[in-house]
């Protein structure tokens, strides 16, 4: 039995049509994408629609990332064409994903973070690692550095900014919650 989390049923039957979104040129309207906290120690979410060019197809580009950690964060791309569930994806942190058995033995079947996942034709959803990925350098950096994983997003699922570039994802500063007391009430700072 196939999970549901993980099985797309229309990539299954249209692969082609999922490969063809995949390869297209896409636009995110939204320049940058700007990242908001909706309450205090939720993560940071930020969203754009993407134009594609195609009738009735729509799609959205999601970032988030983690209050806690600087490390933790997470780019998606939406079709509802194929489901509600993101049809590609980036995870920066958290488990490996455990690919199916495809002959390559066990051992690689766990495919460990910083990676993507996509769908195969049979509607499976599964994680790989580009090669920056598998670079020691290149995968600190793109850990270290939300902004370099969406650039490899952008890279991986041909997302484009407005202007052509990489698609900016950036933390916008939220309100200052006045309704506590000044921490810094009292302190005295060197001239």
């Amino acid at each position: 039995m196939i999970c549901a989390e993980i099985w797309f049923p229309q990539v299954q039957k249209e692969f082609s049509v999922y490969e063809a979104l995949l390869g297209q040129s896409k636009i995110a309207e939204e320049h940058p994408v700007a990242l908001t906290q909706k309450a205090a120690g939720v993560e940071f979410i930020g969203n754009s629609r993407v134009a594609l060019g195609w009738t009735d197809f729509h799609c959205e580009f999601e970032a988030a990332k983690s209050p806690k950690s600087t490390i933790k964060y997470g780019l998606k791309l939406f079709a509802g064409y194929f489901s509600e569930k993101p049809c590609f994806r980036f995870c920066s942190r958290g488990s490996p994903h455990v690919n199916e058995e495809m002959g390559d033995g066990l051992p690689a079947r766990a495919v460990p973070t910083p990676h993507f996942h996509r769908v195969d034709s049979g509607g499976i959803l599964y994680a790989y690692q580009p090669d920056p990925l598998l670079n020691p350098v290149e995968r600190d950096q793109i850990l270290s550095n939300p902004q370099l994983g969406a650039n490899l997003f952008c890279q991986e699922a041909n997302l484009f900014s407005p202007n052509g570039g990489f698609v900016v994802v950036k933390i916008m500063a939220t309100e200052f919650d006045l309704s506590t007391d000044d921490p810094l009430n009292g302190a005295t700072f060197p001239p």
